[in-house]
């Protein structure tokens, strides 16, 4: 359920527009639970771990984060959060790049280096500013406040991280007809032994053409994007089915069990025996897209974020 920030109550999720600035952002408390592959075309994500431990994986790497720990994930990178304690929360903050592409050569937008907090930095200017403008956001009750908050949030990344630019993609949101049909393709046969061939044979484009256009619109290619597919369905099934690790794997396009261990560990690092025993202990979420939010006013999340105000002064 999402509200508009003038809401008197909590909402689950803030949603702060102004889109003559090109502001553009969500932001929520959540329970982290099991691992939920997924990515965001051109939006940026912040997650700050208010209470417990999670692994939080973007692209191949592994993070471990504790309490007050930040990650920053740039579009189009694979992510996702595996809580390691129950009542694991974080607060998330999801804001598209059109802002920032304000401040940057003309049709790109920043990519950022990696930006996660350890236990060498977590203290750094850096991080506290980061945590001090996020709490700021999530906690007050003024709209105008809070999209203060976040510009001051976004040119201070500007000003103080290192980013190159990368082209922006030309969208791959199914506005177009023609996207459309790919994306319902491949939404139907990513469980088949799919190529770029029979997507040419449908589509009525040559191979070489279908190659660019995904790398053009997704800003990834064919294959990476159709492993992604499988792996957010095999994750699922793994997740909330008795299926057998074999059918799971098969009945989503991996060829052998040996080729989705493998992308498993490479994704996850876990395999997906070992994922699927660690979560007969912890809490799983009722299905794979619902989320547990949590309210600010919550009193030790209240607590967690006014010390962050208070120290990012």
């Amino acid at each position: 359920m999402v509200r508009e920030m003038n809401s008197v109550s909590w909402p689950e999720i803030r949603r702060i527009k102004a889109p003559s600035l090109g502001v553009n952002a969500d932001v929520y408390i959540h329970q982290i639970m099991n691992y939920r592959y997924h990515w965001h075309e051109n939006s940026y994500e912040i997650t700050l771990l208010l209470n417990g431990h999670a692994k939080h994986f973007a692209k191949k790497e592994t993070y471990d984060l504790g309490v007050g720990d930040v990650i920053l994930i740039n579009p189009m990178v694979g992510h996702a959060s595996l809580a390691l304690e129950n009542d694991t929360i974080a607060l998330v903050l999801r804001f598209t790049y059109d802002y920032l592409c304000r401040f940057v050569r003309k049709d790109t937008y920043p990519v950022f280096r990696r930006i996660c907090s350890t236990d060498a930095d977590r203290d750094s200017d850096l991080f506290r500013n980061i945590r001090c403008h996020c709490s700021e956001i999530i906690t007050s009750r003024s709209s105008e406040i809070t999209r203060l908050s976040l510009e001051l949030l976004l040119q201070y990344l500007l000003e103080n991280a290192e980013y190159s630019c990368k082209r922006i993609p030309e969208g791959f949101n199914g506005e177009d007809r023609g996207i459309q049909r790919i994306n319902d393709y491949i939404g139907d046969h990513y469980f088949e032994k799919l190529t770029l061939e029979d997507l040419a044979a449908f589509t009525g484009y040559n191979r070489t053409y279908l190659s660019s256009f995904f790398t053009d619109h997704t800003g990834i290619g064919f294959h990476e994007y159709l492993s992604r597919i499988r792996f957010q369905n095999a994750l699922h099934d793994l997740t909330y089915t008795e299926n057998t690790l074999t059918d799971v794997a098969m009945t989503n396009g991996f060829p052998e069990l040996k080729a989705f261990n493998a992308m498993f560990r490479d994704n996850l690092g876990f395999s997906p025996a070992e994922y699927r025993e660690r979560m007969k202990s912890m809490n799983v979420a009722s299905g794979y897209y619902v989320r547990t939010f949590l309210e600010p006013d919550n009193p030790l999340i209240a607590d967690r974020l006014a010390g962050y105000r208070r120290k990012g002064l």
